[in-house]
């Protein structure tokens, strides 16, 4: 029978059957959404569970449907081009490449290894492949595009992992430029059609803009090109539009070098509330780690609480049952020793019966043997 995994508990998971009803067993290392097969004999339906049934089955229904559906998309490009389809628990469902460089890498991740992950731990794996195929060795950059139901999650789900992807860099020692950007539905659908993700389409476009309208461009020739190539032709582009001679041959005025110059003090203050903020979110990193380790211990404890219990359940009613056997027994052996003794007496008051008959029986031949007798005596003195 096809189960569906719906919960991890330590040694033991949840699963939703077929057939609409719970069951606990014994966990094989699955992950949650994972589609399993069921024998009858591995099954140990939960009690508690069973008690509440119809409303278990409903609200498991509703979320599995949940787990299940579509409902966010994230995209990442460096060269190699990845998008990944989440649930509304942030939790990968599929995972796609988008081009030939994009399948190599999840040829070495493994899907598997990817599927019902979160999209963070999913991002932190195939950024860290990444690197290991040298594609930021003289510097690199990665573009993360994110697209929701909820425009405020796509959002906030892009700041998120802009922060990821920030992490995983720096712990593999690289200096990597990471953009990270939310987009509509009709985006990714304009990008798809394209060939791409919306992230790299984005990326491409402002290339475009920075360029002379006059110029030569070839949407699909950059589309192909690295993340990190686009950047800086992009970045070329804007240097050189403000480095242009005005209309009497000379270049920037006072005006345009004290805007420079601010831009610079903006750039500076920037980048020093950029590492404050990494800072901060740093520490809300170590704050969620410690929070999870504790709710970790916490859960363990009150699993071995619930193993402890339920060994004290079965001890109970293994002992509940043997006291009930015994009772039983003693019962059956009871009625067997009154069964015999009335059968005994039964059998005294048949053969005191029996006796009496036959002792009247001879007594009445006795007088019939005697009144036989005088009467032939009498024949012959006659």
């Amino acid at each position: 029978m096809k189960a569906v995994i719906v919960k991890i508990e330590g040694l033991y998971a949840s699963a939703l059957c077929k057939n609409g009803t719970f069951v606990r067993i014994k966990n094989k290392n699955y992950s949650v959404g994972q589609v399993i097969m069921l024998k009858k004999q591995s099954v140990m339906v939960k009690s508690a569970l069973a008690a509440s049934a119809a409303v278990a089955v409903l609200a498991l229904s509703v979320g599995v449907w949940a787990y299940v559906t579509p409902y966010a998309y994230v995209s990442m490009d460096v060269n190699p081009s990845v998008e990944y389809t989440l649930n509304r628990f942030d939790r990968v469902l599929t995972v796609k490449a988008v081009n030939d460089d994009g399948q190599e890498i999840l040829k070495e991740v493994k899907l598997e290894n990817l599927k019902n992950k979160t999209i963070d731990e999913a991002i932190a794996k195939t950024v860290a492949e990444i690197n290991a195929h040298d594609y930021f060795k003289d510097g690199g950059a990665i573009v993360i595009a994110t697209s929701a139901k909820d425009i405020k999650k796509a959002e906030a789900l892009a700041s998120r992992l802009k922060e990821e992807a920030d992490r995983t860099t720096e712990e593999q020692g690289q200096e990597v430029e990471v953009e990270a950007t939310s987009v509509g539905r009709e985006r990714v659908e304009q990008a798809r059609e394209l060939g791409v993700t919306p992230g790299k389409l984005n990326l491409v476009e402002k290339l475009r803009d920075s360029m002379d309208p006059d110029a030569e461009f070839d949407l699909q020739e950059w589309l192909q090109k690295p993340v990190r190539e686009i950047m800086k032709a992009t970045s070329a582009n804007l240097k050189a539009a403000k480095g242009q001679p005005d209309a009497n041959g000379q270049n920037e005025n006072e005006e345009e070098q004290a805007e420079r110059l601010d831009g610079k003090k903006e750039k500076a203050a920037s980048e020093a509330e950029r590492k404050q903020e990494k800072a901060e979110n740093k520490q809300i990193r170590e704050e969620a780690k410690a929070k999870r380790k504790e709710a970790k211990a916490e859960a363990k404890v009150e699993q071995k609480q619930e193993q402890a219990e339920f060994k004290a359940e079965n001890k109970q009613a293994k002992e509940e049952s043997k006291a009930q056997r015994k009772q039983e027994k003693e019962q059956s052996k009871a009625e067997s020793k009154q069964a015999q003794e009335e059968s005994r007496a039964e059998g005294k008051q048949e053969k005191a019966e029996s006796n009496a008959e036959s002792k009247q029986e001879k007594a009445q031949a006795k007088v019939a043997d005697k009144t036989d007798k005088g009467q032939k005596a009498s024949k012959r003195k006659g």
